[in-house]
């Protein structure tokens, strides 16, 4: 059980890494997991996004209404013990900035901005991935 343990921990940072995907097409996000159908739909604002649901919680890419690419990106996590997680692999991972920011830096010069934030509204968590 430890072993198991260990290694979804050691793969838990590769995960989340990917799963933002900014700057990403809509196609890239289909190519990216074919055996998920998504689906393009539109905010009230007419913002186009889609949504996926990955191991540690549902993640909502939204798309530059002139580009189509991903500009930001919303998750969801799934319960307390999977913010947890991420939280820890982040701590570890990425420059801390606070309790609830991160600074990623990337492969090629990119930066990418993380955020904890608490929605009122929902009673939930959601983190926020941004350029």
């Amino acid at each position: 059980m430890k072993k198991i343990l260990s290694f979804i921990f050691f793969l838990m940072p590769i995960l989340c890494f990917a799963q933002a995907h900014l700057g990403d097409s809509y196609s890239s996000l289909q190519a990216r997991y074919p055996d998920i159908e998504l689906q393009m739909e539109f905010t009230d604002e007419g913002r186009p996004y889609t949504m996926i649901d990955h191991l540690l919680g549902t993640f909502i890419y939204y798309f530059d209404s002139e580009t189509y690419l991903t500009d930001l990106c919303v998750q969801v996590p799934n319960d307390m013990q999977d913010l947890n997680t991420q939280i820890e692999i982040y701590n570890n991972k990425y420059v801390v900035l606070s309790e609830n920011n991160w600074k990623a830096y990337l492969e090629g010069g990119g930066k990418m901005n993380i955020e904890l934030i608490y929605n009122e509204e929902y009673e939930t968590y959601l983190f926020y991935y941004t350029y």
